[in-house]
């Protein structure tokens, strides 16, 4: 695994400022997994939850009149 020191050293020494911020942005992309597979669950869920709270009052109100 590399070392933000390495990711650094990575970059030419005359490189531009943007390829001296995405050497130091790319040791962390691996993380995006996880944020990915902590968030997608937690959306699903919020999803199921509000989607079947707004079918049963959308139930409650159309069959109260019967």
């Amino acid at each position: 695994m590399r070392t933000r020191k390495a990711a650094r050293d990575a970059a030419a020494p005359g490189a531009s400022g943007a390829a001296s911020g995405v050497a130091r942005v790319l040791p962390l992309l691996s993380f995006g997994t996880l944020v990915t597979a902590a968030v997608v669950p937690l959306a699903a869920a919020l999803y199921l939850a509000t989607s079947t709270t707004w079918t049963a009052v959308e139930r409650a109100l159309l069959l109260r009149g019967r």
